[in-house]
């Protein structure tokens, strides 16, 4: 008989074990403040929902850390002049898990810089995606902190998604241990 309670209540153990790290992010996190950049807020098949693009999404490659900007892994000189050195050269970090050490400047969060170890203090943790290069020649580099949808009450108005597509919006999350939480989208 207890073999089959504990059977049965097998699964509803794991559902709450999911449940444990966003109640501890949202009761015990610390909040920050990031913008947004303009988004799209509307998906036929979800309905109201947003997929939302921070500010912290795009980084000066300057903050990654110092082995990712030794670029072409020791290529001749000749044939770095061929190609895109950054662009090219760090094929290697496609996807590889780093953590942005954040800074608070006047009302929102920005990136201090990123580093390969788990840092201590407030940090997101982030994958890298790609190098881009601007119109005027500088560098960025794209990063993924999963934190890109919000779901919109369907009761809400529409104000918030037209300040979204003006890039109006700013994010709040809330931050423990480096798992981050998404609670709320706000007009700026």
């Amino acid at each position: 008989m207890r073999k089959y309670i504990l059977i049965a209540l097998l699964p509803l153990l794991i559902l709450l074990g999911l449940t444990v790290k966003p109640v501890l992010t949202y009761t015990l996190g610390e909040e920050i403040i990031l913008k947004t950049q303009p988004i799209d807020p509307y998906d036929l098949f979800r309905g109201r929902h947003m997929v939302v693009s921070y500010d912290i999404s795009r980084v000066d490659i300057s903050k990654m850390p110092r082995d990712f900007t030794h670029v072409n892994n020791g290529k001749e000189s000749a044939d770095r002049e061929k190609e895109d050195p950054y662009i090219r050269g760090n094929e290697n970090y496609q996807g590889k898990k780093l953590y942005t050490i954040l800074k608070k400047e006047g009302s929102y969060y920005t990136v201090d810089r990123i580093v390969s170890d788990k840092p201590k203090g407030l940090y997101l943790p982030c994958r890298y995606q790609y190098v881009e290069k601007s119109a005027d020649g500088e560098y960025y580099v794209r990063l993924d902190y999963n934190l890109d949808k919000y779901f919109i009450p369907e009761n809400s108005s529409s104000e918030l998604e037209n300040a979204a597509r003006d890039g109006k919006v700013v994010a709040k999350v809330k931050v423990y241990n480096g798992y981050p939480l998404l609670i709320d989208l706000r007009k700026s």
